[in-house]
């Protein structure tokens, strides 16, 4: 087992693993080379400013920088995580305001969006039911809000976790009948950056079908396209190799395009001498 800024050498490679803030346990590495040439790569990542305080990534220039390129496009401009998810808050208080017997469903996958339901769960003390193929991953967390809240029984919790693919109409209708004694409605969220291509929440609106109200939030655990280029610009890398080839070509285009903006704006200014 590596920890987190704890540098191992391999065959003559410093690795150094660096907190990557996408899902738990998600991380970056960092190759240092025998001849001091420095590889970031991102993995699957969310950029954030406090990788811009990491003495790992700052001591020396990064060479080359293998860049998750998931959201490379400029219509993916999301709020930034923090806003989102005050978002939900929000929008939950609104909604129990008129129907204190409302059932809220997060949408997840077996790994990622934990912050969603866990800042719920956190600011209206509500207990937490997730299916099982959820709660092994989430008891391995040893997260203690989540510890607190988490039930075993989904009859004594007002916020459920569901898999992304039952957050529709059809489906939760269906969950709300079996949940009569308790609920009246369900207010449901489906976090993805994919869901909205703007820099504001005002464009948020819910798609509404009986007493269930379904709302796609930009929340994602990879980089939007602003994040991208705060990334790029402060380190300033020599190459940035995309991880991340969409089907798309005028996506691609775009990508390549921008990546290319990006370095020309520090490689011109002679902050780096281009290798590429």
């Amino acid at each position: 087992m590596v920890d987190i800024h704890q540098p191992i050498v391999i065959d003559g490679v410093t690795v150094v693993l660096i907190d990557a803030f996408h899902c738990p346990g998600s991380v970056m590495f960092l190759f240092i080379l025998p001849d001091g040439k420095r590889i970031l790569h991102t993995g699957d990542f969310r950029a954030s400013p406090e990788m811009e305080k990491n003495n790992f990534l700052t001591e020396k220039p990064i060479d080359h920088i293998y860049l998750d390129t998931t959201y490379c496009h400029p219509d993916y401009n999301f709020p930034k995580q923090g806003e989102t998810l005050q978002m939900v808050i929000d929008l939950t208080l609104e909604y129990l305001a008129k129907e204190p017997k409302l059932l809220i469903v997060c949408g997840a996958y077996t790994i990622g969006k934990e912050k969603v339901f866990k800042c719920l769960c956190e600011t209206l003390c509500m207990n937490l039911w997730v299916p099982s193929s959820k709660l092994q991953v989430l008891l391995s967390m040893n997260d203690p809000v989540i510890q607190q809240h988490l039930v075993l029984d989904k009859d004594d919790a007002q916020i459920h976790v569901l898999p992304m693919t039952d957050i529709n109409h059809e489906f939760l209708r269906g969950y709300l009948r079996g949940c009569r004694d308790r609920f009246t409605s369900i207010l449901a969220f489906k976090p993805s950056g994919w869901q909205n291509n703007e820099d504001s929440s005002s464009a948020i609106v819910p798609a509404i079908q009986d007493n269930v109200y379904i709302y796609g939030i930009p929340y994602s655990e990879h980089s939007s396209y602003s994040e991208l280029e705060r990334f790029i610009k402060f380190f300033k890398p020599r190459m940035i190799t995309p991880t991340v080839f969409h089907s798309d070509s005028k996506f691609r285009v775009m990508m390549l395009r921008s990546i290319a903006q990006w370095k020309s704006t520090y490689l011109q200014n002679g902050d780096q001498q281009s290798s590429a």
